[in-house]
């Protein structure tokens, strides 16, 4: 009796060394698997701060706005970018009055931009039509102003420097 119980004891730890052995094996497979990058150089990700921007808006919101009195600066970002960049940022920095930008490369304006003749008076969004770079002054939901080209632009939005 004595050696069947040996046998059976070592036939036991055989079992156990073999579980034991198999899940060692699964742990690590799945640690080189699953842990590809751990002795890799590590990358860092950067969880900067995120800010949402409300200065640039789409044709759609131009009459949409908050304030009493603002100017719509429509361009092309694409291409005329470095052209209005200065007056962006000295109308902003001269804090007389909320600038609004719109992308005229953006797909959502694509269906108010037009070849022909722009419309100078719209009463709202869906009458716009923008030929090219304009700047739009509105007031009590209304156009005050509709300048067109960039000299025009430029002298009018001198007196909110």
């Amino acid at each position: 009796m004595k050696k069947q119980e040996t046998a059976l004891d070592k036939k036991v730890l055989v079992y156990i060394l073999i579980v034991l052995l198999f899940l060692g094996g699964v742990y690590l497979l799945t640690d080189k698997l699953v842990a590809k990058n751990k002795y890799k150089e590590k990358t860092t990700v950067d969880n900067g701060s995120v800010s949402i921007q409300y200065s640039e808006i789409i044709l759609g919101e131009v009459f949409s706005k908050s304030q009493k009195e603002y100017l719509v600066l429509c361009y092309d970002k694409e291409e005329e970018q470095d052209d209005y960049n200065s007056i962006v940022s000295d109308v902003m920095n001269g804090d007389k009055i909320k600038l609004y930008t719109v992308d005229l490369s953006h797909a959502f304006n694509k269906a108010l931009l037009t070849k022909d003749k722009s419309n100078t008076h719209p009463t709202k969004a869906s009458e716009l039509k923008i030929k090219g770079a304009t700047l739009i002054h509105i007031k009590d939901k209304k156009v005050v102003d509709y300048i067109e080209g960039k000299e025009a632009i430029t002298s009018f939005v001198g007196d909110y420097k």
